[in-house]
């Protein structure tokens, strides 16, 4: 970064020293021609200077807004600037885009709940997984009414945390796995044989 303050302090350095040598230039052509020749070639050099100087103090290189994506140019000297870069840009010009998946993968701030994230020219989305949803898919919807039918020969209780739902089934029926299929399905007493030989089992 160009420290603006310095780049002028010692402009304005040289400028002091090259009006004092001027004044010392001025009182020396009032003595001969010979010196008259050879300081106002001098004091050419130091309009050109001058005019340089000028040139360089009015230039203001945002006036071509060189920041993409919304990043803000600070104008430092002359054709100098740096440009703000928001926090999903980077790159001089703010053109190249922060992979924000990576970067918040596996945080508080990225994608929840094995959800897919995808990386956008303004930040990054959260393509949520059945049940939840919200910007990172860290809201969780409420199962029980959604579908209150769920559990089957059961009674849907709505879980705060990990499974949406557990279901309390009627006797007779059980869940089979509460987290591939959390639903009461009948259970087949027969499977056991709990009759006796020549006794038909019928599951009821």
């Amino acid at each position: 970064q160009v420290d603006d303050h310095k780049l002028l302090q010692d402009q304005n350095t040289k400028i002091t020293n090259l009006t004092s040598k001027l004044s010392l230039v001025q009182a020396e052509l009032r003595q001969n021609t010979q010196t008259n020749l050879r300081q106002r070639r001098m004091i050419g050099r130091i309009f050109a200077v001058i005019r340089k100087y000028d040139e360089q103090r009015k230039q203001n290189a945002c006036e071509s807004r060189p920041c993409q994506f919304g990043g803000t140019c600070i104008r430092h000297w002359g054709t100098q600037y740096t440009c703000l870069c928001p926090d999903h840009r980077t790159g001089v010009h703010c053109e190249e885009g922060v992979d924000e998946c990576e970067m918040y993968g596996g945080t508080s701030a990225g994608c929840q709940n094995n959800a897919t994230c995808k990386n956008t020219d303004v930040g990054f989305e959260c393509d949520c997984t059945p049940g939840f949803f919200g910007p990172l898919c860290n809201d969780q919807e409420n199962s029980c009414e959604a579908n209150p039918m769920i559990c089957g020969e059961g009674t849907c209780i709505p879980q705060n945390k990990g499974k949406m739902h557990i279901c309390v089934c009627k006797p007779g029926y059980q869940v089979i796995h509460e987290l591939t299929s959390p639903t009461c399905v009948d259970i087949n007493e027969c499977a056991s044989k709990p009759c006796h030989p020549g006794i038909e089992c019928v599951n009821l």
